[in-house]
């Protein structure tokens, strides 16, 4: 399956905020790269945001937040922001933005993304990264991505097909995807 890029606009997020507020009164920095925000949008996205926001921290009280680029990108983070807005063209991330954007979201709880790229995720798994599929969702939990990724792998193994990263891959999981290529011994002396 090649790997595309959707266009979207989720359905899920808040824009109430928007409309109600005139202006951003929130700034995130990635780098030296700023993005404006309603501290209300992000808020009804991210129980992390709510936390940090009701909790006084510095980042509330100087309006400012600052995220380390060998975190995350200024790509993924625009992104995150825009999808808790209901909008974002995703189509310029590729698949390791798209890992980058679920840790994010993990990160900050931002649930509806999370679901958002588990379920793109689900639907393009290839040969060249399935292994990094199921590596990535065992680590962050992402039970949906990770079953997947396994039948992916076992229908891979099943068609002779061949697969990048196998070695990143524990033993235990390897040994149990290797029996289920076998078919089961059927008795025929009933």
């Amino acid at each position: 399956m090649a790997e595309t890029n959707p266009v979207t606009v989720l359905k899920k997020g808040s824009t109430k905020a928007a409309e109600k507020e005139k202006d951003e009164n929130f700034t995130v920095v990635v780098g030296k790269k700023e993005i404006k925000v309603h501290k209300q949008v992000i808020m009804d996205a991210s129980s992390a945001f709510t936390a940090m926001f009701e909790s006084g921290m510095k980042e509330c009280t100087e309006n400012k937040m600052f995220i380390e680029e060998e975190d995350f990108s200024f790509e993924v983070v625009d992104a995150a922001v825009k999808l808790c807005y209901n909008c974002g063209d995703l189509s310029n991330l590729n698949l390791e933005d798209f890992l980058s954007l679920y840790r994010f979201s993990d990160k900050y709880e931002i649930k509806h993304i999370m679901n958002f790229v588990e379920e793109y995720l689900i639907k393009i798994p290839s040969p060249a990264n399935v292994c990094q599929l199921i590596h990535f969702s065992k680590v962050f939990n992402a039970s949906k991505l990770y079953q997947s990724s396994i039948d992916f792998l076992i229908k891979c193994s099943k068609d002779s097909t061949p697969v990048s990263g196998l070695d990143i891959l524990d033993n235990d999981l390897l040994a149990i995807i290797f029996k289920s290529t076998f078919r089961p011994v059927v008795d025929t002396d009933i």
